[in-house]
């Protein structure tokens, strides 16, 4: 009874190994992953991210297609009905704060480009920029009238002004004006045939807020599936490899390690029971193999020198 309670106890402790290599893999299973998950999470939101600068993008391009051929008609228009203008003219009006006829008109067609929803800008502008007779950017045209001469052309507005075409979102709004929330600024130019040189730089103010959050919405509602799905995956695959994976550690390490161990205990509870009449099966090629072999030709050693002993005495 006392042998058998102390092979149970080293059966237990010896069974520990198991649940430690167990607990092992389950930390690097989970380890892996998390890993995943938040690589997952990263792509999802280089994802959102390249959905959002596409649509802004294609907004951007939109408008500067749009806005080159309708100014091109509304200049050539309003020059046709109030005569040509020059760039003297122009610095002139400035210098005196004076606005000129064709501006009127353009000002009240820009009005009513954003009026009637003209891909949704809230304000369109025309701005000339710096030069010999302009010492500083000034708003020409707008279809906010009170701009024109007056609003003072912020900096990350003047640096782009070198490109042909540029576009950026405000996503603090843009305090110069008191608009908040997220704002696309598309920028270009548009260069008439009879002032080489001279460049108007034209300006789309869109919001932006509710097609952004359309995106995240959406994007959130489909990252809530997946994350639901990527759980159920992951934590299934973890559940089913731990479960082999323990089943075959159990069985590799009964068969190899546990039941060699407990023939050997067994053997040595008889040989201390003063039994020494008894048979070690050794198997090629298992782990065990040069302990028994040994523990066998000990056991036979103790059987000569008790047998020599006998006989002399």
């Amino acid at each position: 009874m006392g042998s058998a309670k102390g092979r149970i106890r080293k059966g237990r402790a010896r069974s520990r190994i198991l649940y430690q290599i167990t607990l092992m893999l389950i930390l690097v299973v989970i380890i892996s992953g998390l890993v995943t998950f938040f690589l997952y999470r990263g792509s999802q939101d280089r994802l959102i991210d390249k959905s959002v600068d596409k649509l802004l993008e294609t907004e951007s391009e939109n408008f500067a297609t749009s806005i080159n051929y309708v100014a091109g008609l509304i200049t050539e228009q309003s020059r046709i009905l109030y005569g040509d203008i020059g760039i003297e003219e122009i610095a002139v009006s400035i210098m005196e704060n004076r606005i000129i006829d064709i501006q009127r008109v353009i000002n009240s067609n820009y009005q009513d480009m954003v009026e009637s929803g003209f891909l949704g800008s809230e304000i369109i502008m025309v701005i000339l920029p710096s030069s010999q007779l302009i010492s500083e950017p000034i708003v020409w045209m707008s279809s906010l009238e009170s701009l024109v001469s007056n609003w003072v052309v912020p900096d990350y507005l003047v640096d782009p002004m070198d490109e042909s075409s540029c576009y950026f979102l405000m996503e603090d709004g843009i305090p110069e004006l008191d608009l908040e929330g997220d704002y696309l600024i598309a920028m270009g130019k548009i260069t008439l045939p009879d002032m080489p040189g001279i460049a108007f730089n034209y300006l789309s103010i869109k919001p932006m807020s509710e097609e952004i959050a359309e995106i995240n919405e959406y994007f959130d509602n489909e990252r809530k599936r997946s994350d639901l799905l990527l759980l159920a995956i992951v934590g299934g695959s973890i559940f089913i490899i731990i479960l082999i994976t323990f089943l075959l550690l159990d069985r590799l390490i009964r068969r190899k390690i546990t039941d060699p161990i407990d023939e050997l205990s067994a053997v040595a509870e008889e040989v201390m029971q003063g039994n020494l009449d008894v048979d070690i099966e050794v198997r090629k090629g298992e782990e065990f193999e040069g302990l028994k072999r040994s523990f066998k030709e000990m056991v036979e050693s103790f059987r000569k020198l008790i047998a020599r002993s006998v006989g002399e005495e």
